[in-house]
């Protein structure tokens, strides 16, 4: 497997939320690259801790040996925590949402449905009086 490069494309200040908001281009990849490479690669070029790194976005083209990556670089990893939500730092570790349901795999077999309660029989007609 080639080693992946980054190249900077574009770099803002948002001092507000102290930080820095990146875009860059991540070439000569051969699949999409996971967030936890993409933000090791980050920090090398931009001489930060990964810590402060939160990938936003992750886009590569069918075929294409370049992705796009969107992402926010805060000064301290305290800032990166207090601005940014907690699944997002999950996302960086791969860790998956707790008691979800696991997806269902190509090709399996539905899970059978419940059955359902039995309705109630209906009453008995009564005669007319007359």
């Amino acid at each position: 497997m080639k080693k992946m490069k980054m190249e900077l494309t574009g770099e803002s200040r948002n001092l507000l939320y102290d930080r820095r908001e990146i875009t860059a281009a991540a070439v000569e990849t051969e699949a999409t690259p996971s967030r936890k490479q993409v933000a090791g690669e980050l920090a090398k070029l931009l001489g930060v801790n990964q810590e402060c790194i939160v990938i936003d976005r992750i886009e590569q083209r069918f075929g294409r040996k370049t992705a796009a990556v969107r992402a926010r670089v805060y000064s301290s990893p305290e800032a990166a925590k207090r601005f940014e939500k907690a699944y997002k730092f999950a996302r960086m570790q791969g860790k998956k949402k707790e008691g979800g349901a696991p997806a269902a795999k190509v090709g399996a077999e539905p899970s059978p449905k419940p059955a359902a309660p039995e309705a109630p029989s209906p009453a008995p007609a009564q005669e007319a009086k007359k």
